[in-house]
């Protein structure tokens, strides 16, 4: 068995071993989900109507350098129902795929050398959390075809762009601004010095991302309501027939005595990247912990606070599942709970969250157990302080 064999077989593992112990520091929030989730078939019967989450299709998009390594890795992500648009989210290659745990770090590169895509995607569900529709790897050469629609690319490259040709370095690209052919795109989506870390090439990455998306504009013609969508390629399509976004995903560093090999991979910011595919993607969200399914609301412009207040959440084996941030200002922040509830749900810390009201859902949506509305008497002091742990979870 391999390495990359064993982290696999210990990660389901290893996930429920980590829920089991939050459920101890969460006990508050688990009793009041255990009182809820047992009148859940009883609230369905009478006859209330749960809504659905919005459905939007997830891909994989990734590209395989001239050596048949990976050089990128990004997900598409499209809007809901039909439309056309969507979000392009860059995924550092350098991730950690173990999610902190073990003695081993292994970045996406090498899930990706051993098992090609389907590894790769297995890895990239466990370390977001979320269920990918679609999955492909591409060739220079057909990534170039990617971005035939929107080009030439003007970006702004904040470094020089730099490649190791026959064993030598070489500046392909001077820093500032550029207007890029899509052989030129993809040769900055590939470009890698021999021996770099991976956050060397990443700031060019993400600019020509965002300038891939500012090329769209209002929408590239081409794509057809209705057509269908089988590859990444097409969903990518659809996303730039109108309206698209770019983010890359944040990554924190792991501390040395846990990576004593001193490899090249790094910790996603998992808060963060939850946070982001909770707002874009809700109904392609998993929830491997044990506690509660959150949505949560938050008044426009209070992204840092809404970041804390998923750390929380997830630090006390919550799932998040669903980000809303056009919330109604509030002073309290309000629990509402899918299913009706016995005031044993009182015994809820309301020290994280401030004042915290409880009240059952009118409009409860499938799969979520708590709509948690944040009032800005807990936004305008952020979360209490959390102990620290053994993890490399960066607590904002």
């Amino acid at each position: 068995m391999t390495a990359l064999d064993s982290v696999r077989r210990k990660r389901t593992t290893m996930i429920l071993g980590m829920n089991v112990a939050a459920l101890v520091a969460i006990a508050g929030i688990g009793y009041v989900g255990a009182t809820a989730l047992r009148h859940y078939e009883g609230a369905k019967k009478v006859g209330r109507e749960f809504l659905p989450l919005p459905v939007t299709t997830v891909g994989l998009l990734a590209i395989a350098d001239d050596t048949g390594r990976l050089a990128g890795a990004t997900l598409v992500v499209s809007l809901a129902g039909d439309l056309p648009g969507g979000y392009v989210l860059p995924l550092p290659t350098s991730v950690d795929s173990t999610l902190g745990q073990g003695e081993e770090r292994i970045a996406l590169t090498a899930d990706f050398a051993q098992g090609g895509i389907e590894s790769l995607g297995l890895a990239v569900e466990s370390v977001l959390g979320v269920t990918l529709d679609l999955r492909q790897v591409v060739t220079p050469t057909e990534a170039e075809a990617l971005f035939q629609s929107v080009a030439p690319v003007t970006v702004t490259l904040p470094r020089e762009v730099r490649d190791t040709v026959d064993d030598a370095q070489v500046v392909q690209f001077p820093s500032g601004e550029a207007a890029l052919s899509p052989a030129q795109v993809v040769q900055v989506l590939t470009a890698e010095v021999t021996g770099e870390a991976e956050s060397a090439r990443r700031d060019n990455i993400n600019a020509v991302w965002a300038a891939v998306a500012a090329a769209t504009g209002a929408g590239i013609p081409g794509w057809v309501a209705g057509s269908p969508v089988a590859t990444v390629a097409d969903l990518l399509s659809r996303a730039m027939a109108g309206p698209m976004s770019s983010r890359p995903f944040a990554t924190v560093p792991i501390a040395p005595e846990l990576n004593p090999a001193g490899l090249d991979v790094e910790q996603l910011d998992r808060p963060e990247a939850v946070m982001v595919l909770a707002t874009v993607a809700p109904g392609s969200m998993s929830t491997p912990a044990l506690g509660l399914t959150y949505r949560v609301q938050a008044p426009p412009g209070y992204v840092e606070e809404m970041k804390a207040a998923v750390a929380v959440l997830l630090y006390l084996g919550a799932n998040v599942r669903s980000v809303d941030f056009s919330g109604p200002v509030m002073v309290n922040s309000v629990a509402l709970l899918s299913t009706e509830d016995e005031q044993e749900r009182a015994a809820v810390d309301n020290a994280v969250f401030g004042t915290l009201e409880f009240v059952v859902n009118p409009n409860p949506i499938e799969g979520i157990d708590v709509v948690l509305q944040l009032g800005t008497d807990y936004l305008g002091q952020g979360p209490a302080a959390l102990p620290s742990t053994t993890t490399t979870t960066s607590i904002p």
